[in-house]
């Protein structure tokens, strides 16, 4: 009888965590092998915990920058927020009907 007994491979991701342009939050690993999109930042947390055998230090949240939510009230402010994204292109309504 052998003596062999195979030792345990455990390659640890290094995951991030950050919300998307849709709200849901997206983890993954640094090299794009494992990930997942999921509707809430704990469930995200979960995973990433899950698959960095529960080692915190390789899981990193990446905060989304949101603004404020006072500025988007009312149609000025939301004016500044098309004039800041969006180009607004000054066409005559003549050349639209005709």
């Amino acid at each position: 009888m052998s003596s062999f007994a195979p030792a345990t491979v455990l390659t640890l991701h290094h995951f991030e965590v950050r919300e998307n342009g849709r709200g849901y939050w997206v983890a993954k690993d640094k090299e794009g092998l494992v990930g997942g999109v999921f509707r809430t930042q704990k469930d995200a947390l979960r995973f990433a915990l899950f698959e960095a055998a529960g080692d915190s230090s390789y899981v990193k949240v990446i905060a989304s920058p949101r603004p404020d939510p006072s500025w988007r009230r009312g149609a000025a402010a939301r004016s500044r927020l098309y004039g800041i994204f969006m180009t607004v292109a000054r066409v005559s309504t003549r050349k639209l009907i005709g």
